[in-house]
């Protein structure tokens, strides 16, 4: 994915490009019903209780580090797996970084990475609108009674 589309260059994107996917793990509790059936609720988007950056992973390095997407909430009851490009991301003002955690302490944190800069309210709607299932990594629509 990376080499197919063009890099972005300037602050906060380490040349990162802009359709690679910024890939969110999202809990059952955040997901809502929307417009187009279920998706990720804003809250799935804000930043680091702690006040670190948003975390996720690169989709776009998994493949050069042998990883899988479905890795991303392996061993995790209830979590499923949401994305958003980095073009995306850029454009609402954030920074993308590629930040491996080492040493690490899940299979996925060498592709790990950060996305920093203001979640306001607005801004962590639009994100949740935007994002975009992982196939197979999916809440299932519940049946209608």
């Amino acid at each position: 994915m990376l080499s197919h589309a063009p890099n972005i260059h300037g602050a906060g994107t380490d040349g990162l490009a802009e359709d690679d996917l910024f890939l969110r793990r999202v809990p059952s509790i955040w997901v809502v019903e929307g417009d187009d059936g279920l998706r990720p609720s804003s809250q799935a988007f804000n930043n680091d209780p702690e006040g670190g950056p948003m975390s996720g992973y690169l989709d776009g390095l998994f493949a050069r580090l042998g990883l899988e997407r479905h890795q991303v909430v392996e061993g995790m009851s209830g979590f499923f797996v949401a994305g958003l490009t980095v073009g995306f991301l850029v454009r609402e003002q954030q920074e993308v970084r590629h930040d491996p955690i080492d040493p690490p302490k899940h299979c996925c944190d060498p592709a790990h990475a950060g996305v920093s800069g203001s979640k306001a309210n607005k801004r962590r709607a639009r994100f949740a609108k935007s994002a975009r299932w992982v196939p197979g990594l999916a809440p299932e629509r519940a049946p209608d009674p």
